[in-house]
Formats: C-alpha cells, sequence, structure tokens
C-alpha cells in the first residue's frame, strides 16, 4: 500500500508576495509534511473551524471561527466554557495588537498569544512525528503524536491523532478525541487563500507628522509596507495615520529610508551565528542595487532567515545587504532563486527590512508622534 502511494502525483502550490508558481511533483507521502510546514509559514491565509477542550467531572470547551492572513493578522469568535460558566470571545488581531469587543465598545491591548493560531498549529503539527496510513477521498491521511501540554498545562504527554492534507498540500484537520485523558480536537481549515485583508475596528489610532511630505513612489512605497503589516495607513500631507497603536520606534524602522545594495565582502572567518547590523567591515565591490520583487521569512525553531528573490552565480557569494555604511546581513547560501540571510534577530526585524528593500524611500524624521490608546 506504502509503495502505491509513493508515486502519487501532487500539485504543490509556493506563494511568494509577487511571485506564484505552480509545481508538478512526483512526490512520497513520506515527504509532504515538511513541505507542508514550511509553507504554512509563508504568504499564506486560511479560515478556521476550532474546538479543543477536555471531558471530565468538570468540562472545558472552547469553539472557534476564524480566519488568518499572513503575517500576523487573525480574526477569532466564539466561546470558551468550563463548567457552567461560558466566556464570549470577539477579538481582532494585527501586527502584535488586540481588539477585543466588550460591552459594546472595542479595546486595544497588546496581543495576547493565547489568540493565535499558528502558534497553535506549530504546536500541533511536527512533521517528525507524522506517519502516514492511507490516501482518501482525496486526502493524505496521517497519524500522529500530538502535544496537547497547552491543552493541560503541565503535562508532557503527547498523544494520537489525525493530520489530514489535501491533494494541493494544503493541511485540511487536525483531529484528535482521546477517552483515556478526555482531550479532544478538533481543527478544520479551509478557504486557503481565500481570505481578503482583515481590517482594525478602530481609525487613526496614531498619527505621526514627518519632517516633509511624501510624494511620488515614496507615498506609494510608505503605503504598501504598513499594507504588507496588515496595517491601514493613509498620509495626508506631512501626516501619516495608523489603525494600529505601533510606537514611535515601531513605526522608524517600518518607514527607514536608504538605498540599499548587495556587496561582496571580506569577512574575516565565518558569519557569526547571529547576525546583528553593523558598521561595515571592508567591501571587494559592489555587485548592484538591490531590486526585490519577492521575499518571505521562516520562523521555525527559534531561528529566522530572510530570503530575497536574488538570485547570483554561486562564485558571488557570501555577499551582504549594505544600506548607507550598515551590513544588515550575509548571505553564503541559495535556495533557487533566493538568497538566504539566516538569524538576523526576529521575524519582525527580517520582515522590515524585506519590507524596506522591496520598497525603497527616501529618508524621513518623525517630529511628532500621537496615540490615542495606551
Amino acid at each position: 500500500m506504502g509503495n502505491l502511494y509513493k508515486s502519487l502525483p501532487g500539485i504543490l502550490t509556493i506563494l511568494f508576495f509577487s511571485c506564484f508558481r505552480t509545481v508538478e511533483l512526483e512526490i512520497s507521502p513520506d515527504d509532504i509534511p515538511p513541505l507542508v510546514y514550511e509553507e504554512l509559514f509563508k504568504n499564506r491565509s486560511f479560515k478556521y473551524e476550532y474546538v479543543y477542550g477536555v471531558k471530565g467531572d468538570i468540562t472545558v470547551k472552547a469553539s472557534y471561527k476564524g480566519r488568518y492572513r499572513y503575517p500576523d493578522s487573525e480574526v477569532r469568535k466564539g466561546y470558551l466554557k468550563m463548567g457552567l460558566n461560558k466566556l464570549e470571545m470577539n477579538v481582532i488581531c494585527i501586527d502584535g495588537y488586540e481588539y477585543e469587543k466588550r460591552d459594546g465598545r472595542w479595546k486595544v491591548m497588546r496581543r495576547d498569544e493565547v489568540i493565535n493560531i499558528l502558534l497553535d498549529i506549530k504546536r500541533l503539527f511536527n512533521p517528525k512525528r507524522m506517519k502516514f496510513i492511507k490516501y482518501e477521498k482525496n486526502m493524505y491521511v496521517y497519524e500522529s503524536r500530538l502535544d496537547v501540554s497547552y491543552i493541560i498545562p503541565g503535562t508532557y504527554k503527547k498523544l494520537k491523532g489525525f493530520i489530514y492534507i489535501d491533494k494541493n498540500f494544503n493541511l485540511r484537520r487536525i483531529y484528535l478525541n482521546d477517552t483515556t485523558s478526555g482531550v479532544f480536537i478538533d481543527l478544520r481549515l479551509y478557504s486557503w487563500d481565500r481570505v481578503k485583508k482583515i481590517k482594525s475596528p478602530i481609525k487613526d489610532v496614531v498619527s505621526v507628522e514627518l519632517d516633509r511630505k511624501p510624494t511620488g513612489m515614496d507615498r506609494k512605497h510608505i503605503i504598501k509596507r504598513f499594507e504588507r503589516k496588515g496595517i491601514y495607513a493613509h498620509i495626508k500631507g506631512r501626516m501619516i495615520y495608523l489603525d494600529v497603536p505601533l510606537s514611535r520606534e515601531s513605526i522608524k524602522k517600518v518607514i527607514s529610508g536608504g538605498k540599499a545594495y548587495l556587496v561582496r565582502i571580506d569577512w574575516n572567518g565565518n558569519v557569526p551565528l547571529y547576525f546583528e547590523p553593523t558598521t561595515l567591515v571592508e567591501i571587494k565591490d559592489t555587485i548592484k542595487e538591490i531590486q526585490v520583487d519577492s521575499f518571505y521569512v521562516e520562523n521555525q525553531e527559534g531561528r529566522t532567515a530572510l530570503l530575497l528573490h536574488e538570485s547570483l552565480k554561486d562564485e558571488e557569494l557570501p555577499v551582504g545587504i549594505l544600506i548607507g555604511k550598515t551590513l544588515y546581513g550575509v548571505s553564503q547560501e541559495q535556495r533557487g532563486e533566493f538568497l538566504i540571510f539566516k538569524n538576523m534577530g526576529t521575524f519582525e526585524d527580517c520582515f522590515n527590512l524585506g519590507l524596506r528593500l522591496m520598497f525603497p524611500v527616501g529618508e524621513y524624521k518623525i517630529i511628532k508622534y500621537r496615540r490615542k490608546y495606551e
């Protein structure tokens, strides 16, 4: 049976910011989970239905419907019930902030990781613990040991469940019903890559005044940078208005300007494991001004990597990203047409740098900052 399914053809759709490709593959079912896991953290969106809890003397049950859009936007509605007590939930999350509707009014606060569907998927979906068992109704079905410690804090037990992946290699369901412990999980995902932009329910939460008026491509690119982060922005004269309460420092990082170049560098020894922006080491020569048409950020097991759609010859590596006199990263390898810059800080650091490279602007200073909500 296993050998039969090793010859099953599939279509894997790889989605980047502005790069869409369909690749026909002959692939073993055992090789599918790592590919699906990698795609989950790229430019994807989906809707979901999520039920989980514990049956017992006092039953705990959560039931939600929601939708997610890359890189960090989510809507969740539903309830959490503990015995006779029931807590309703209506939450919108955008770029590290959470909007919760209470008594008919929206409140804004820092995001609580309890509401994070990607984090829950990462807990449950581990390719190393998945075993292919059958292909049924256009689904690859896997048995897996699921980490349920987020449902029962303090437990390290992993329980047997099932994971379903469709013929287009999209994760469709994670299911567990353990009669011994009483733990149950049923997570269903659908409408892949068909979720529209998730908007803040509160407008003009923050306003900043710049030292000069952005015009032309600068104006367009500043708006695009915020849009890619899921944040609505509009510009009027020297003023930028945002619907998410970003700090002054966070806004400064998003609108940072300056031309970026790929440069060959004389790096004495190996590139450090964790790279921080640094004043320049010796440059051998400048290869070209960076013009990125797509990028994505990997964030797996605490390690980040920025992948830029810039194809070079092997003999041109290693290369660095130079903006002004600061070196922001060094790449020593490629994956297809993508240069890989590893361990360059947080996901946000890498994502902001990707935006800076894809949507270049001039230099601007913030001279006034105003925020409605603390």
